[in-house]
């Protein structure tokens, strides 16, 4: 007489709800997988296996080194090791090597009846595609930035081009109206006026020039040891004349190391900065030209005692055409270039720039250029 197993109701239910669970656990399309404290597979789905082209046989019960060897298993068990180490779940991406995808892997502690962790369980999600989106939308976002920054500075620079050549056109036409007789004077004066705005149409084009040339990383930068000293001294004619109506100081250790530059570039910084400050400072107020060594860098700094400025206009500073409303106002003139073309050649020797000001109590801009390791060349 055959034997017959007896089932209750209750064992039934609960076998039929283990098969329906293994046929749940094997139907979802992400992979999982169940590690216990050994770092050896329990539990793995059958996308698990599928994932990466493997049998049943070759995961249940091996450790993960035995299984991934070669495929950066080390990946995947370092998510294990640090779920185990927090007791709270974690999600990391990383990049699959063998299999050439990205892997989302997300991990939760397993807790016996007392509380106490005796394992993992780890769902993977291949997100490849996820990425390759997410590169495809910063690229479009990068695009379009780039385009809205050179739509906003070829409009700029059209309004920047056409004042002084309407400026022009201006003067050329009140010269050549024949029913009014001008003095020499007059057609002097005139004259100088229009002079003046060709100056200005000249540095307009040269700083947009020299723009170009830092944004393409075209520049060549004709570089040696100098000091700050010889820098300022190569300039310091055109510095007294800038701050004619101010007191200039120059403050500068005679022990500073040398800077590995190009002096005509730096010169240009310095005299663009001192300049800046002579605009927005009173008459007779200080500017101070100062320098000392910090770590492995020497700082330059232009100080003045001016109207100084917002958070909001230091924030914005260094951004192409950008002018203070002084400036934006027509009580000083400026193309907004100056201060990003500092900036573009104060980065192309390896240093930094930056400004700090509060309203009413002046401005000190400052920039950092590398020292060099070994004396200037004389």
């Amino acid at each position: 007489m055959p034997y017959h197993t007896h089932h209750t109701p209750t064992e039934l239910k609960l076998k039929h709800a283990a098969e329906e669970w293994r046929t749940t656990f094997d139907s979802i399309s992400d992979g999982i997988y169940l590690m216990d404290l050994g770092n050896r597979i329990i539990r793995v789905n059958r996308a698990f296996a599928d994932m990466f082209k493997m049998e049943f046989q070759q995961l249940l019960g091996k450790h993960f080194s035995e299984i991934f060897q070669d495929r950066q298993g080390a990946l995947q068990c370092a998510v294990h090791q640090k779920t185990l180490a927090t007791s709270r779940p974690i999600v990391e991406d990383y990049f699959e090597p063998v299999l050439g995808i990205y892997i989302q892997e997300a991990a939760s502690p397993i807790f016996d009846d007392r509380g106490e962790i005796i394992g993992t369980v780890n769902i993977i999600r291949d997100i490849t595609e996820y990425k390759r989106s997410q590169a495809q939308a910063l690229e479009v976002e990068t695009l379009k930035q780039s385009n809205k920054v050179k739509i906003e500075l070829l409009a700029n620079v059209s309004h920047e081009l056409r004042t002084p050549l309407t400026s022009i056109q201006g003067f050329l036409e009140t010269l050549m109206e024949t029913d009014v007789r001008w003095s020499k004077k007059q057609q002097l004066d005139i004259l100088q006026s229009a002079s003046r705005e060709v100056d200005r149409l000249t540095f307009l084009i040269r700083d947009l020039l020299l723009i170009s040339k830092l944004d393409s990383g075209t520049m060549v930068l004709q570089r040696n040891n100098y000091t700050i000293s010889d820098i300022v001294e190569s300039v310091k004619a055109v510095l007294v004349s800038l701050s004619s109506n101010h007191n200039l100081k120059i403050k500068i250790p005679a022990d500073l190391p040398p800077i590995f530059v190009e002096q005509v570039r730096i010169a240009q910084v310095l005299t663009n900065l001192v300049e800046n400050a002579c605009k927005f400072s009173a008459s007779g107020s200080r500017i101070i030209i100062s320098a000392v060594l910090q770590g492995q860098a020497v700082i330059i700094s232009v100080q003045d005692y001016g109207i100084g400025m917002s958070a909001e206009v230091v924030a914005n500073l260094f951004n192409r055409f950008y002018q203070a409303k002084e400036v934006a106002s027509g009580k000083t003139r400026g193309t907004g270039l100056g201060l990003s073309i500092c900036k573009g050649i104060v980065e192309a020797h390896g240093g930094k720039i930056w400004a700090e000001s509060s309203e009413g109590k002046g401005s000190k801009f400052s920039f950092s250029l590398p020292a060099a390791q070994s004396p200037p060349k004389r």
